[in-house]
């Protein structure tokens, strides 16, 4: 198990079976994370995930 922290200050636990499963977590979550960066440049392209 693995916890992040997101900007707004809430916590989440993520259940992982081992390292790599853990970083294809983080990866989701990062390109998730800028996608929604991004559709706030471009409003337009707000899909994600």
């Amino acid at each position: 198990m693995f916890t992040f922290q997101s900007t707004t200050g809430d916590s989440y636990k993520l259940r992982a079976l081992d390292a790599k499963e853990q970083e294809l977590w983080m990866t989701q979550l990062q390109l998730c994370s800028r996608r929604h960066s991004d559709s706030n440049l471009f409003p337009f392209n707000s899909s994600c995930c």
